[in-house]
């Protein structure tokens, strides 16, 4: 579905292509049928996020991480963790950018170790 479309819409084209795709089996602990073989979920290309919520980094230098994530993916930091007494920021929640468009609180949260 394009970006902007309707739920109903992209649920709909969702639905036509699942119809359409090969069956390529799934892979279980005793049994690898498609063992080598890269099974897709969609087609080839860019993925197309909705979402992304409440997922936790633990990342070794949390301000070049921060900006990594600000300069390729436009997130903004919500709040950041700070040590007691002044100490320098341990940690910071951030979310997607949508401008006017409400966005989900806190969908992601690094953390330096």
């Amino acid at each position: 579905a394009e970006v902007g479309s309707s739920a109903a819409e992209a649920t709909e084209s969702a639905e036509r292509w699942l119809a359409q795709r090969p069956d390529h089996g799934y892979n279980f602990a005793r049994a690898q049928p498609r063992l080598g073989v890269l099974g897709r979920v969609g087609p080839a290309g860019p993925s197309c996020v909705r979402r992304l919520g409440h997922c936790v980094m633990d990342v070794s230098n949390f301000r070049a991480s921060e900006r990594w994530y600000k300069q390729r993916f436009g997130l903004i930091t919500s709040d950041e963790v700070d040590l007691p007494k002044g100490g320098h920021a341990l940690g910071a929640f951030m979310r997607c950018d949508r401008g006017a468009e409400f966005a989900d609180h806190h969908t992601l949260f690094l953390v330096g170790s």
